[in-house]
């Protein structure tokens, strides 16, 4: 549906097009991605009337971009984490604005990833 994570991880691969095919690196096509990330997630209220109707954008798009920033982060030896104007929308998420005021979230999302190793030589 649009406005949730599927419109923004589409919208990252539709970025990534150009910078692939002008011969930039890894890290380059990546932060491309990013930054149309932010820019669609921006949109997301204006696409789907649930979020709109609470005054948010997409949490697994907002979640995914988060992930992405890190990967940036660690691709660049911890130099970069997100595209120039975007480091403060990368910090994840800890207050939540309730009318004039943030607020403190006592709970916060966890995603875990639990990558099991194998042998990787295909002879054996």
């Amino acid at each position: 549906m649009e406005g949730t994570i599927l419109t923004v991880i589409r919208e990252i691969c539709s970025s990534l097009r150009k910078p692939s095919q002008s011969g930039s690196d890894v890290m380059e096509c990546l932060l491309a991605g990013v930054q149309q990330g932010y820019l669609t997630l921006e949109k997301t209220p204006a696409m789907l009337p649930i979020l709109r109707e609470a005054g948010v954008v997409d949490a697994g798009g907002r979640g995914l971009l988060c992930f992405f920033g890190r990967i940036c982060g660690g691709i660049s030896g911890g130099k970069r984490n997100c595209p120039g104007g975007l480091q403060g929308k990368n910090k994840c998420f800890r207050y939540r604005q309730i009318g004039s005021r943030l607020v403190p979230l006592a709970f916060q999302y966890c995603t875990e990833v639990l990558l099991k190793g194998s042998n990787l030589d295909p002879r054996t």
